[in-house]
């Protein structure tokens, strides 16, 4: 029984009895040994077990077959010892000289020598030719019809490429051995040195030949580059300089209207006021501490810092300024002060909405009779004519900014209308506000104020909801929410969607009719538009309303009637 191993010869796996693992071990270690101080040397020992490997291949065509030490000694006398390579070169120089010795050539696409793909130089090596030769035959037949590359492509595909340097030495016919292998990894090398020395003489030759000229070019290239990018630069701080300055000065403006009271209403999300300046609305409606004029001043110096920087800074890039560390070094230092100065003056503020409450009241459309209610605005209150100190001239009266009260605060309710199962309208109306606590957050839904009316045609709504005189602003809000049941009709006041806040699908809706009131009746739990039939008179109680369903059923008739009318010809 003998020992087996497995081994790993060039990326190639074999199964070897131990003796012949032993010779063959040996055999390497002589090979790196020669080959260790010599230029090449890891090619050359690469190249050795690559041929080794190949050798040992085919004598093992199957994987279960093991290499066994006459084998080995096989591949060594193939191969060849190290110390053969000290023989006397006239012994080499014969066998180089002797045809009757050389192997069968292969023939190969020569990439060392190669001008395009190798084809010719390999080609030359077959035949014995210089490879300019064959170089001026492709030539020749390029120049009658273009046969010549047809050819020469063709070669490529079928030519396989010496990629080693065992096929580089099948490619001349040579015995692949240690010898040859060693030769052959020399000769290259000494080939490549020789074209990279000739490069490098070139290309230093020529560098030196157009040292001056390179040098002006680069300076020239070098000088277009540099002013290219100081203009660049320039043009682009003269645009952020530009968008800097005039949004700096558009806040300045903003901010200073705000603060003089030069407008004649602030308006924000829901809730409006007239007459009264910013500064002014924030000390009596939002700020809840007694130090209001030092947090609105801290706020303010927060607020303004920010946009004189934006001017400041606008001009120095209009005008390529230096920058002024100063400035910058005061700005940011007051601008830290006032953000700490603020959130510490607004915490009290803060925690004044920490808490919330609701209240919902139901009320039924009892006085309602008809299947249609009327959703109408109330413009009396707020509409009238309001005249100047000489009691002639008209103010302002208009359906979208109407004139309220100076110094009072509005807010706009929210409207919901939604469909149910049940017989009879039903309105919900939800009133919620905040507080620092419960208590407060009740107090302050108890001060604010909304009016309605109830009628036996339907209802009649304000515009606005109202906060009792001296309440601050603590996000109160009223949402009517108008239950319509199935198959009932609303009618909308044509002025409902300017003063309430709906959903985007209502205002779309009732965009289509700015000019007029709408009709609306629940079909199938979609809202569908009613047609009026008959206009009411003043003293109709009830308006007549043709439904979508029995408007397509009635056209069908009017269609049928027509048909039926119509007159015939007789032939």
């Amino acid at each position: 029984m003998e020992k087996t191993l497995t081994i790993n010869i060039s990326g190639w796996v074999f199964n070897i009895n131990e003796n012949a693992y032993d010779k063959l071990t040996q055999y390497f270690k002589k090979l790196n040994a020669h080959f260790k101080k010599e230029d090449g040397g890891d090619e050359i020992v690469a190249d050795i077990e690559a041929r080794i490997a190949e050798l040992f291949k085919e004598r093992t065509p199957e994987q279960i077959s093991v290499i066994t030490i006459e084998d080995v000694d096989d591949i060594m006398k193939i191969m060849g010892q190290p110390y053969e390579m000290e023989e006397e070169s006239s012994d080499e120089t014969f066998e180089s000289n002797n045809h009757f010795n050389k192997f069968k050539k292969h023939l190969f696409r020569d990439p060392i020598n190669a001008h395009v793909a190798g084809v010719a130089s390999g080609l030359g090596k077959y035949f014995n030719l210089d490879p300019i030769i064959i170089r001026i035959i492709f030539v020749i037949l390029v120049t009658t019809g273009g046969i010549g590359i047809l050819i020469y492509i063709g070669l490529w595909l079928l030519m396989p490429e010496a990629a080693s340097t065992n096929d580089r030495i099948r490619m001349e016919g040579k015995k692949v051995n240690v010898k040859n292998i060693e030769s052959k990894v020399k000769e290259e090398t000494e080939y490549l040195k020789d074209r990279l020395n000739d490069f490098s003489e070139e290309a230093m030759g020529v560098y030196h030949k157009t040292g001056p000229a390179r040098k002006v070019g680069l300076q020239k290239i070098e000088s277009f580059f540099k002013g290219f990018g100081r203009i660049t630069l320039r043009v682009l701080k003269f645009i952020l300089g530009l968008v800097l300055f005039i949004n700096g000065v558009g806040l300045l403006v903003g901010f200073g209207i705000l603060y003089l009271n030069l407008i004649p209403e602030l308006e924000f999300d829901g809730f409006l006021i007239q007459g009264m300046s910013f500064p002014a609305f924030m000390s009596n409606y939002i700020i809840a501490n007694e130090y209001a004029s030092i947090t609105l001043t801290a706020l303010s110096v927060l607020v303004l810092i920010p946009i004189v920087m934006m001017v400041f800074h606008g001009i120095r890039f209009l005008f390529n300024l230096k920058r002024n560390r100063t400035v910058g070094t005061i700005a940011w230092q007051a601008w830290v002060v006032a953000l700490i100065v603020s959130l510490g003056m607004s915490y009290t503020t803060i925690r004044a909405y920490h808490k919330d409450a609701i209240n919902i009241t139901r009320y039924d459309f009892e006085e309602v009779k008809s299947d249609t209610l009327n959703i109408r605005l109330n413009t009396n209150s707020y509409y009238q004519d309001i005249f100047s100190s000489d009691n002639k001239t008209v103010i302002s009266q208009d359906n979208n900014h109407p004139v309220l009260h100076d110094n009072e605060i509005y807010g706009e309710p929210r409207l919901q209308i939604i469909e149910h199962d049940k017989e009879d309208f039903i309105l919900k109306v939800y009133k919620t506000a905040n507080g620092k606590n419960e208590e407060e957050a009740n107090t302050n839904l108890e001060n604010t104020f909304y009016e309605f009316n109830i009628d036996s045609t339907g209802i009649l709504l304000d515009p606005y909801f109202k906060l009792s005189e001296g309440s601050k602003w603590r996000s109160q809000e009223i949402e009517l929410k108008l239950y319509v049941p199935e198959g009932k009709t609303i009618m909308i006041d044509k002025n409902i969607r300017r003063h309430f806040r709906m959903h985007y699908k209502w205002r779309r809706k009732l965009y289509k009719h700015k000019s007029r009131d709408s009709y609306w009746v629940l079909q199938n739990e979609n809202f569908e538009e009613a047609v009026l039939i008959d206009a009411p008179q003043e003293d109709d109680k009830d308006v007549f309303i043709e439904k979508p369903q029995e408007k397509e059923v009635q056209k069908k008739i009017e269609i049928q009637e027509a048909q039926e009318t119509k007159p015939t010809t007789e032939i």
